[in-house]
């Protein structure tokens, strides 16, 4: 289970993983690196993507896969953000 976290109106997703991060590290933690696209999500509680092995951080809201990246998508109130491990054929 992940914490709670209450957005502000138009907050990025990567601010709000951040806030649930200070929260409770143990519960939840997460890495990124920012590039000309925004930030990208490296790792979550210590397991982390490779490029080499076609894996990444899928962010989703409500179920459903975005389109924009942790920087860029606003999280809404009562939404449900899921971050998952995945992997990408070439």
């Amino acid at each position: 289970m992940t914490p709670s976290v209450s957005p502000c109106p138009r907050t990025p997703s990567s601010s709000m993983m951040e806030i649930a991060q200070k929260r409770d590290p143990r519960r939840f933690s997460f890495t990124y690196t920012l590039s000309v696209w925004g930030a990208y999500i490296t790792s979550v509680q210590g397991l982390e993507a490779h490029p080499k092995d076609s894996t990444y951080w899928q962010l989703l809201s409500n179920g459903i896969p975005l389109t924009l990246g942790a920087g860029c998508y606003a999280v809404s109130h009562g939404e449900r953000l899921e971050v998952r491990f995945s992997k990408y054929k070439l």
